[in-house]
């Protein structure tokens, strides 16, 4: 089965692009598990990378932005061999990466008990600022830091956390983190984010 990114902050520019990664788009009032589904209205509209670019803000011209061009051996490797199973308390698939069509980039470790998957996604098409300014335009949004990097999360009732994450400045990239709860977000970002930036270049 194919990863399902859920968004419980709306179809925002990142929630259209990792949407378009996967199979389907799994409802914040759904099941915890995996469950595929149309595409919504957002990403439907949205016919390629070049039609979100001029929204992204000035992503491109980020000395990050080549962390938006990583290889699947350099997104999925973030998660050391079995840690993945520690954060869930369970065992997972081998990370699999998705390109996204060229709207991002994402690697997801389907949990085997059912429950969910870890995923982890960095978008082409929105920088730090967009993200967190579509993000604060949801009620239940709360802002928090991760490692020193600035966040926001998500209060909600469905068995699912999304954190967003600042990898630097407001013009640099945004990198999400889904899970079953928070606490295994924020703890796949503490081990992500300080590799994450120790790479250099892409390939």
């Amino acid at each position: 089965m194919k990863p399902v990114f859920k968004s419980c902050r709306g179809p925002g520019l990142l929630a259209t692009a990792v949407a378009l990664a996967v199979t389907g788009l799994a409802a914040c009032a759904g099941a915890g598990s995996p469950t595929p589904g149309p595409p919504t209205s957002a990403s439907a509209s949205a016919s390629s990378p070049a039609g979100l670019l001029g929204a992204a803000g000035s992503l491109p011209q980020s000395r990050l932005y080549y962390l938006t061009k990583l290889t699947a051996r350099q997104l999925c490797g973030l998660l050391h061999p079995g840690e993945s199973a520690r954060i869930a308390a369970a065992p997972t698939t081998p990370g699999k990466f998705a390109t996204s069509l060229g709207f991002a980039i994402s690697c997801s470790w389907i949990i085997s008990s059912g429950s969910g998957q870890l995923m982890i996604v960095i978008a082409k098409v929105e920088d730090w600022q967009r993200t967190r300014a579509t993000d604060l335009a949801v009620s239940h949004s709360v802002t928090t830091t991760v490692g020193g990097h600035p966040a926001v999360y998500f209060k909600s009732k469905v068995k699912s956390a999304q954190l967003d994450v600042a990898a630097a400045g407001l013009s640099d990239p945004s990198v999400t983190f889904d899970a079953p709860t928070l606490a295994e977000a924020i703890r796949m970002a503490q081990l992500v984010m300080p590799r994450l930036l120790a790479i250099s270049t892409p390939g």
